[in-house]
């Protein structure tokens, strides 16, 4: 009888850890199955090391704001995005990242301002991107740029989106499926820079990291 309530206790909880981790095992999958391991163990660099890049994206999000202009920015941090991962790829730029260009991209007379701007290496690497929406049922009041940013990462927990309404001019920034809104173009600056130093922290061989640094998280908030 012990043994056989054992093994049923075993059974449970390997169930109940497959119910809680089902989006986990999905992404493992999904990596499995398109070759991607390194964006798996984390051995994916990112080339995103200059303070410049947060500054121009802040200095971006600032400039949407006041101008009530809505965008959409993804932040790439090393989860090697291919065009089967948005439902449209939008198009090609692979231009050097300017706050201008970024303003151009997200005007209401460019064709390409309803959809994401994707930002890889500290460059432009398309414009024009249409994400996947996020099921969650809480934030289906708020609207398409939000979902989508919350759908992308979602799925891909190495990608930031920084979002700008276009009827409040309130910024906000997704991660892991979760938001942190509102927020000041400072407070983002903070969440951005937190993120890249992370992330170089990971690819960063043990050797060259010096002395006892502690591995500072930014808890998202929804």
């Amino acid at each position: 009888l012990s043994a056989r309530l054992i093994e049923a206790v075993v059974r449970g909880c390997g169930l109940a850890l497959a119910i809680l981790l089902q989006g986990e095992l999905w992404r493992l999958l999904e990596l499995l199955g398109t070759g991607r391991l390194a964006v798996l163990m984390g051995s994916r660099p990112t080339d995103l090391q200059e303070a410049g890049t947060v500054d121009l994206l802040v200095d971006t999000a600032a400039q949407l704001s006041k101008r009530r202009c809505g965008g959409l920015i993804v932040l790439d941090l090393g989860s090697d995005l291919r065009p089967e991962d948005f439902l449209n790829p939008g198009v090609n730029i692979d231009a050097t990242l300017s706050v201008d260009l970024l303003l151009n991209l997200f005007s209401a007379d460019s064709p390409l301002h309803d959809g994401a701007v994707l930002i890889q290496a500290n460059r432009v690497a398309s414009a024009g991107v249409i994400l996947p929406l996020s099921r969650q049922s809480s934030f289906t009041r708020h609207g398409t740029r939000h979902l989508a940013a919350l759908g992308l990462t979602e799925r891909h927990d190495r990608c930031l989106c920084v979002v700008v309404s276009e009827e409040s001019g309130t910024i906000s920034m997704a991660s892991q499926g979760r938001f942190e809104r509102p927020i000041t173009r400072e407070r983002l600056r903070e969440l951005l820079s937190e993120a890249v130093s992370r992330r170089q922290a990971r690819t960063l061989p043990k050797s060259s990291l010096s002395g006892d640094r502690s591995d500072s998280t930014t808890r998202v908030r929804s």
